[in-house]
């Protein structure tokens, strides 16, 4: 499989490059806050949990120290930067597998550029930080379960055009149109089975007969002609 040599895996490396280079841009500049602060003490006395702060907070906030030796605001923001650009690529995986590439690629440029992704989440260092990434991992790992491998190779055989015009053609319009769509967008081809199910017609059963068909009389028609209505004129006074 070969990977980023197309013109829409530059785009991606290039938003993901990009955002991480203006991200880092940031949090080398930006004087730390009150709470990252809080959270680097937290580094010196680590515990199983604060009261509102899980452990992946001190260990996103003392990776950059323990990487580096030195401790600054772009240090213990080091984590937060790295655990932001694996969130945006799995955001963008499960896009491209639940849609398409260009779907993926919208989805990736939108996130990287949300003023509030591109600070909150991705320079400060907060207990928001693992968590995004952790539930995106989850996001990822559930497209994966829910939407197998096999529904994806249909729905690449139909996009591509496996099953195009000249197949169609010798296979019928019949099978074409007996192909459903799943809710979450891929195409179905239905097997041989049922696609022989499909175009046999099923013989409906017979009318019951009367077991004596020639013991009813035939029914007589009318032979005397309909009697007229009355004429009223008799009882009205018309002038002459």
């Amino acid at each position: 499989m070969k990977l980023f040599v197309t013109r829409h895996d530059k785009w991606v490396i290039g938003l993901l490059g990009g955002g991480l280079l203006f991200r880092s841009a940031i949090a080398f500049w930006l004087p730390p806050g009150f709470d990252e602060g809080y959270y680097y003490l937290y580094t010196h006395h680590p515990d199983w949990s604060y009261f509102d702060h899980p452990l992946m907070v001190a260990f996103t906030t003392g990776f950059g120290p323990w990487l580096t030796g030195v401790v600054s605001p772009f240090t213990i923001r080091l984590g937060t930067l790295l655990l932001h650009t694996g969130a945006l690529l799995l955001l963008y995986l499960t896009s491209v597998r639940l849609f398409s590439n260009r779907a993926g690629l919208i989805t990736l440029a939108i996130a990287t550029l949300i003023p509030i992704f591109l600070v909150g989440f991705g320079v400060l260092t907060l207990p928001d930080s693992p968590l995004i990434f952790f539930w995106t991992a989850t996001l990822y790992i559930a497209a994966w379960e829910f939407f197998p491998k096999e529904a994806e190779r249909e729905y690449e055989a139909v996009r591509i055009g496996e099953y195009g015009d000249a197949e169609m053609g010798e296979r019928g319009d019949a099978e074409k149109q007996d192909r459903a769509i799943k809710p979450w967008g891929f195409a179905h081809k239905p097997s041989s089975q049922q696609s022989q199910l499909l175009s046999t017609p099923t013989p409906s059963p017979p009318l019951p007969l009367s077991p004596h068909p020639l013991s009813h009389p035939p029914l007589s028609l009318p032979t005397t002609p309909p009697t007229a209505s009355p004429s009223w004129d008799c009882c009205l006074d018309l002038p002459a």
